[in-house]
Parts: C-alpha cells; sequence; structure tokens
C-alpha cells in the first residue's frame, strides 16, 4: 500500500513509500493513503481527509520539499553529464570506464 510522507506542519507530500515501515523525522509524519497517487508535474499536500491539492511554493520550501527537488534535478543532471562522457568518442577509454564505475 503506498504512503505519503508528509511535512506536519504543512501537509505537503515530500516522498512517497510503499515501505511497510518506513523512517521519518519529526517535523514529518507517514500517511497510509487510499489509492495510489502521482506527485510529478509540481508540490501537493494533502487536506485534512487526505485529499491531494496544489501547494504553494512557500509550503513547498517550508516543508523541504522544494530542497528534495532540487536534489533529484542535480542528480539527473550529473547522470546525465556522465553519459555524455561515456558516450563521447574523443574521451579515452580509461577516463570512461572511470565514469561507468561512478555511474554504477
Amino acid at each position: 500500500m503506498q504512503k505519503a510522507i508528509i511535512h506536519s506542519e504543512t501537509r505537503v507530500i515530500v516522498s512517497l513509500t510503499t515501505d511497510e515501515n518506513p523512517v521519518v523525522n519529526e517535523s514529518y509524519e507517514v500517511v497510509l493513503l487510499d489509492k495510489p497517487i502521482d506527485i510529478g508535474g509540481g508540490y501537493w499536500k494533502l487536506t485534512a481527509n487526505n485529499k491531494k491539492i496544489k501547494a504553494s511554493a512557500e509550503e513547498a520550501i517550508v516543508s523541504g520539499a522544494d530542497q528534495v527537488g532540487k536534489y533529484m534535478l542535480k542528480k539527473a543532471n550529473i547522470k546525465n553529464a556522465i553519459n555524455l562522457i561515456i558516450n563521447d568518442s574523443s574521451v579515452s577509454s580509461s577516463i570512461k570506464e572511470y565514469f561507468k564505475i561512478i555511474n554504477k
């Protein structure tokens, strides 16, 4: 069953999980969802009856969800840069091997 990890104060969804017993710190809580949801396309929060609605930019910043999104974007950009190096024919094979190891 899907669970939402939400910021307790703002109820902004920071992440989704299917882990049996997710571990969160004191600023967050785990909410069991009746049906799976998608949190793509922006920042979302749960109402008191767990309906998904848009969260404001300010709520996303307060909740830390904005930081999670920035981290995921940076991670994706780094992976893309590594793949460009690996696929560049002008890069030596030893350098490519090094980045293949990093990319695992």
